[in-house]
C-alpha cells in the first residue's frame, strides 16, 4: 500500500487512469478477488466438471416435473375415460333414464366436489396460481350440485356432515345405489330388458360397474396424492438456481 501511495503521489501530471493501473500491479493493493484472478486465473477447462454438474441437474429436474405432468394429466383423463366407460354400460344395459341417473348421479357429483376441493385447498394455501376464492362446500352445493340435480338438499346436508373426503364417499353412494337397483333380480321398468334376463348378465353388470368405479377412486387418489405432496423447494430452488 505504501508503494502504491508512492506511485500515486509521483504521478505527477498522470491522469487517474494510469493512476489505477499502476494500483493494480501492486498485489498489496488488490482485493480479495481482483487477487485471484490474477494471481490463479480461470480457464474454461476449468469449468467442466461444474457444468456437467449443472447440465445433470437441469435434465434431471425438468424429467422430474415432466414426469410428474404426465402422471397427473393421465390420471386426469382416465377419470374421464372411466367415467365414460359406466355411462355406456349403464347406458346399454338400462332402459329407463332414472335407472341410469341413480347410478350416475352420485359420480357426477363427486368430480364436482373433487376439482373444487383441490382449488380450495389451493386458495388457503396461498398459492399464486389460485386467486379466486372457489366458495364453500355450501356454494358449491347449492350453486352447483343442487342446481344441476345430481344431488338432493338431504344428501347434501348429510355429506356436510361426513368429515372424510367427500368426494370418496359419492362412490360409496353410487355402488350401494346400483346395489339396490340390482338387489331384487329385476329392477324396476327393466322387466322387458333382454341385457338383464339372465343371472350371469346382471352379474356381470354389476361387477363390471364396480371395477370401474373403484378405478376411477384409484386415479382420483393419485391426483390428492400428488397434489398434497409438491416438489420439495429446495429441490426447485437448486434446479431454478443452476439453470439461471
Amino acid at each position: 500500500a505504501g508503494e502504491g501511495a508512492v506511485i500515486a503521489g509521483d504521478g505527477g501530471g498522470g491522469d487517474d487512469a494510469d493512476v489505477r493501473r499502476s494500483l493494480k500491479v501492486n498485489e498489496a493493493c488488490l482485493d480479495a478477488k481482483e487477487a485471484i484472478n490474477l494471481l490463479v486465473p480461470l480457464a474454461i477447462a476449468d469449468l467442466g466438471l461444474l457444468n456437467s454438474l449443472v447440465a445433470f441437474l437441469i435434465v434431471f429436474y425438468a424429467g422430474n416435473c415432466f414426469a410428474r405432468y404426465t402422471a397427473l394429466y393421465g390420471a386426469a383423463r382416465s377419470i374421464h375415460g372411466k367415467l365414460n366407460n359406466i355411462n355406456l354400460l349403464v347406458r346399454a344395459y338400462f332402459i329407463q333414464p332414472g335407472t341410469r341417473w341413480c347410478v350416475i348421479r352420485y359420480l357426477i357429483a363427486s368430480q364436482y366436489l373433487f376439482y373444487w376441493s383441490l382449488r380450495r385447498r389451493m386458495f388457503d394455501w396461498n398459492n399464486p396460481g389460485y386467486n379466486t376464492d372457489p366458495g364453500t362446500f355450501k356454494d358449491i352445493c347449492r350453486d352447483v350440485l343442487i342446481r344441476k340435480g345430481v344431488l338432493i338438499p338431504l344428501e347434501a346436508q348429510a355429506l356436510g356432515e361426513y368429515k372424510g373426503n367427500k368426494h370418496k364417499l359419492l362412490y360409496s353412494w353410487s355402488i350401494v345405489a346400483l346395489k339396490r337397483i340390482m338387489q331384487t333380480g329385476m329392477p324396476a321398468g327393466e322387466k322387458n330388458n333382454p341385457m338383464l334376463n339372465t343371472e350371469f348378465e346382471r352379474t356381470s353388470l354389476l361387477h363390471d360397474l364396480k371395477r370401474e368405479i373403484i378405478a376411477m377412486r384409484g386415479a382420483i387418489g393419485l391426483i390428492d396424492n400428488s397434489m398434497l405432496f409438491p416438489i420439495p423447494f429446495q429441490y426447485y430452488h437448486m434446479g431454478t438456481h443452476h439453470a439461471l
